[in-house]
């Protein structure tokens, strides 16, 4: 059974080859940058584009299920479709678009070496940050484990993270309320 670091290597193979832009994000990124958890899925958001759609299709189908509307939809939409794998395990593409997210989500990527030697792009902390609390707001901030996230993010991340900057786009997307709240629970959580 493949488990969900090895599902992201090889969609990210596929992706790589064809040269179409990714950055892993949702809970394995969270627990690659912040506080580990489980999951049962893997997020990646895709710059993906009309010519290179049926190219990825192609290469997913022999080992995952692919519905037969949903690419196409998201793809026009700018919203999401999943592939099953064949054994089980699902994978979430975020078709990216032009909001300020989505092109931070690929502009400010980072690397992570998540096996030995081997490397996947993951979506940078502080845009992690800021999604995980674009998500939290979109469910009606009751998310449990979406807030989870963030404060594990911003306590694990703490040194690194340039305040200003993340308070600044916090600012320019709408979640400065949400980010401050968030810091002012980061102390207590490492205590």
């Amino acid at each position: 059974m493949i488990g969900p670091v090895e599902l992201a290597l090889l969609v990210a193979g596929i992706l790589e080859r064809l040269d179409i832009e990714y950055a892993l994000g949702g809970s394995l990124a969270s627990s690659a940058l912040g506080e580990p958890r489980s999951t049962v899925d893997v997020d990646m958001a895709v710059g993906l584009d009309g010519d290179r759609l049926d190219a990825l299709l192609q290469e997913l189908r022999p080992t995952f299920y692919v519905p037969e509307e949903g690419p196409a939809e998201a793809l026009r939409t700018r919203s999401s479709f999943n592939v099953l794998h064949e054994d089980g395990m699902k994978v979430d593409l975020f078709v990216l678009g032009d909001d300020p997210l989505d092109r931070w989500q690929l502009e400010r990527r980072v690397q992570v070496e998540v096996r030995h030697g081997q490397k996947l792009w993951v979506t940078a902390p502080d845009v992690l940050i800021l999604r995980k609390l674009d998500w939290f707001r979109r469910g009606g901030e009751i998310s449990d484990r979406q807030w989870r996230d963030v404060i594990g993010l911003l306590a694990a991340q703490s040194r690194c993270l340039e305040m200003e900057s993340l308070r600044r786009d916090a600012e320019e997307i709408g979640l400065t309320g949400l980010l401050e709240r968030a810091l002012g629970e980061v102390d207590s959580y490492l205590s």
